[in-house]
């Protein structure tokens, strides 16, 4: 089941697919480690 953190992530990249996990884990106020691990 995808959360809200989980939607986010996927419209940042559908917006940019090269966009830095730093800084959609900076835009989320989340950890990097958080939005590698959600991604893959």
């Amino acid at each position: 089941m995808i959360d809200d953190i989980d939607q986010r992530i996927i419209e940042a990249l559908q917006q940019d697919g090269r966009r830095p996990f730093t800084k959609i884990a900076a835009d989320l106020g989340i950890s990097e480690a958080s939005v590698r691990q959600r991604v893959s």
